[in-house]
């Protein structure tokens, strides 16, 4: 048999692929009362915490379904009935910026096409030199001169004050 040199063998890593709403861990309750979250691979983290004085909320240990915190009340009849909680995935939630959405996107459309166009460049233009600040760091003698000019603005707005105050 010949082995072919020019082959080159690779290895997959198989992404797996999470379904909201199917069950990959759930809570069980220990002897000592601590909730503990098992994944269903059979690893079982250590007990939780909980995240309020009253100790409503149990805090999870990192676990497949992506949940992070439970209702200790709803936990404690959960497992009185069946023994434990299932964990049910859900994905990620992500508040903040909205990306390349642009700002007052329904407001423009009362505008006229040529000021509409005019601007969505100007987003353009204000959007690309907000990524290329980001992409260059400040040096050293940059972040100095930063300081500095924001220090004599602070001592410009006192010496304005201290005048208003003086007449």
């Amino acid at each position: 048999m010949s082995k072919n040199t020019n082959a080159v063998e690779t290895v997959e890593e198989v992404a797996e692929v999470l379904v909201e709403g199917e069950a990959y861990a759930k809570i069980i309750k220990d002897d000592e009362g601590n909730f503990h979250v098992v994944d269903f691979d059979g690893t079982v983290g250590p007990a939780c915490k909980f995240c309020d004085a009253d100790d409503k909320t149990i805090v999870l240990t990192k676990n497949k379904s992506n949940r992070q915190w439970f209702n200790r009340k709803k936990a404690d009849a959960e497992i009185a009935e069946k023994g434990f909680v299932d964990l049910c995935y859900k994905p990620s939630r992500h508040i903040g910026s909205v990306g390349s959405k642009l700002p007052n996107e329904k407001l423009i459309s009362y505008l006229p096409e040529a000021e509409q166009a005019e601007y969505k460049a100007i987003i353009e233009r204000a959007m690309k030199a907000r990524e290329d600040a980001k992409a260059k760091p400040m040096t050293e003698l940059e972040k100095a001169q930063a300081k500095l000019a924001k220090a004599k603005e602070a001592l410009a707005k006192l010496e304005a004050q201290a005048a208003e105050g003086n007449n």
